[in-house]
């Protein structure tokens, strides 16, 4: 069942409802082929144009790997990204590294201290609350939150799909994303969220973001996140 939570801000906010619907299902995207994969079919062009459906696309190669500048993030430095040409880092503090790629797609990656127990599922619930806080979007709306196969030194991963308006300098802005979770065993967590704008190129910009997401999963991991 999708999760519809409706911000209505004044008139603005009634306007979007009438326009996005409460209907539509965002389903969350993932990435690998496999047994992870669950094919779904598409609301249609329009809902999908509209609300910003994210649903299942393959994309990339299994031995993809950017070339570019590497970057560390995380309270340690454990985490690793290659930074290709086109894509600048927006900012960075102890343990989250925001990059950028100046076309409406963007990177978010933090490294957190939990413990090998600690479920994927549960930091997907606190980075939602954070990624979709009421104050920074409205006409939130998120798939069901799906638990993936760990692999490599994970012991347990989730993932989680979304869709929502922003509010900034220039009015307000359709956004469609995808929150990852990763818990390894030694007690680390990686937390990576592509978001997009507008939330209609969702799909058609997967393949921007993919080939970054591949490089700190696999390097996060210790083994190919793809294959």
């Amino acid at each position: 069942m999708v999760v519809a939570i409706l911000v209505l801000v004044g008139g603005s906010g009634l306007a979007l409802a009438a326009i996005l619907g409460d209907d539509v299902d965002i389903a969350a995207y993932v990435p690998e082929p496999g047994p992870d994969r669950v094919e779904r079919e598409a609301v249609g062009p329009t809902d999908a144009v509209l609300a910003g459906l994210i649903r299942h696309s393959q994309v990339g190669d299994a031995d993809d790997q950017p070339g570019g500048v590497p970057e560390r993030f995380g309270p340690g430095d454990e985490g690793v990204l290659l930074v290709p040409d086109g894509w600048d880092v927006s900012s960075r503090d102890d343990d989250t590294l925001l990059l950028g790629n100046g076309d409406g797609v963007y990177l978010a990656l933090s490294i957190v201290e939990v413990t090998a127990t600690t479920p994927a599922t549960q930091l997907l619930t606190e980075a939602q609350s954070e990624v979709l806080s009421p104050t920074d979007a409205a006409h939130r709306r998120a798939s069901d939150v799906l638990g993936l196969q760990p692999f490599g030194s994970l012991v347990t991963r989730s993932t989680v799909g979304y869709s929502a308006v922003r509010t900034d300098a220039q009015g307000l802005t359709s956004v469609g994303g995808n929150i990852f979770a990763f818990v390894r065993d030694d007690g680390l967590a990686l937390i990576v969220n592509p978001e997009v704008t507008p939330a209609e190129n969702w799909d058609a910009r997967i393949a921007d973001w993919f080939p970054l997401w591949n490089s700190v999963v696999s390097n996060f991991a210790g083994a190919s996140a793809i294959g």
